[in-house]
């Protein structure tokens, strides 16, 4: 190994005895100290006696001495000062030199290091937990939400789709109010319904409304009408809210309406006189200012037309041969 220039080695020397506040213990064959100097006080040894023994005094020696090997280093011993030390130990013959290199720096920044680590793996855990608790939470949205989708979908039926829609897009509001405005009223019922019902089954009667009502409906919704009610075999339904194309256009669509389903309940009677039924339907309608209202209960709201204008369109169709009524 090249010899290093004395000025330089007496450099590196300063260098290691100050910046790692190097300090010794020289002790005997007895354990006795014989010699202590360098940065003492920096572990809190500057108060030691010589001459006495080296264990009673510096208890981090206590189990080191006497040597067994003869020589060797313990590494980041932590002291009663508070301060960390690596303990070289060198065999000099019957004696042993202690020597005590500061590593205080050096064990704050693994402490840190490892505080730091302990923290990302605190973050890691909680954030697996909350991932956990958001997938459950997106688990019950997905159940809620299919819920109310189950249930929107049955109300829906139970609904015009013009209210429905008006009321879940928040449009319209479930409260009590009531709007007046031009519609066109339409009725339109079975003739002779009564006498029909004498000589079916209480299925075949079910069957051949829900089919009737099923057509007809059809059509109303294609025209733009608004299904207010079934009342037995009558149907009502309206045009002008909460859709309105103008009260021309309304009336022009509830007519055309009508025809569509005069035509339509034709095609069903050829179907239906197979199986030994047979069904007429008259119709009739009007143009008129009304109040399109919610009549609304403690516990039940239904957005609807006032009976009258419906009454006397009623009569009209009562009152006529089974017929498209203009």
């Amino acid at each position: 190994m090249e010899v290093l220039p004395a000025s330089l080695a007496e450099r590196l020397r300063e260098l290691t005895y100050n910046e790692r506040a190097v300090a010794y213990l020289h002790v005997d064959a007895a354990l006795t100290l014989m010699g202590a100097d360098g940065h003492l006080d920096n572990y809190g040894l500057a108060a030691v006696r010589l001459g006495e023994p080296v264990v009673e005094q510096v208890y981090f020696l206590e189990g080191l001495l006497p040597l067994e090997e003869s020589s060797y280093f313990v590494p980041s011993v932590e002291l009663d000062s508070g301060r960390a030390a690596d303990l070289h130990f060198h065999q000099d013959g019957a004696t042993v030199w202690v020597v005590l290199l500061d590593v205080t720096a050096a064990r704050d920044a693994a402490r840190q290091m490892q505080q730091k680590a302990y923290e990302m793996t605190l973050l890691q855990e909680k954030e697996v937990q909350l991932n956990r608790r958001l997938e459950s939470l997106n688990r019950d949205l997905e159940a809620a939400n299919d819920f109310l989708v189950t249930i929107s979908t049955k109300i829906s039926h139970y609904l015009a789709p013009q209210i429905y829609k008006s009321i879940f897009s928040g449009q319209k509001d479930v409260a009590i109010h009531t709007e007046r405005k031009e519609l066109t009223i339409f009725f339109s019922d079975i003739k002779d319904f009564t006498a029909t019902t004498e000589r079916l089954q209480p299925e075949e009667i079910t069957f051949l409304l829900n089919e009737y009502f099923t057509e007809m409906s059809t059509i109303a919704l294609k025209h733009g009408g608004t299904v207010d009610k079934f009342i037995g075999d009558a149907l009502i339904s309206f045009f002008g809210d909460p859709e309105t194309k103008g009260t021309v256009e309304d009336a022009r669509a509830c007519i055309n309406m009508a025809t569509e389903m005069q035509s339509r309940l034709a095609e069903l009677n050829v179907k239906w006189r197979s199986a030994g039924k047979n069904s007429r339907s008259a119709c009739a309608w009007a143009s008129t200012p009304a109040s399109a209202t919610s009549a609304t209960s403690a516990a039940l709201t239904a957005w609807t037309i006032p009976p009258s204008v419906p009454r006397l369109i009623s009569r009209r169709v009562s009152s006529r041969s089974p017929s498209l009524d203009i």
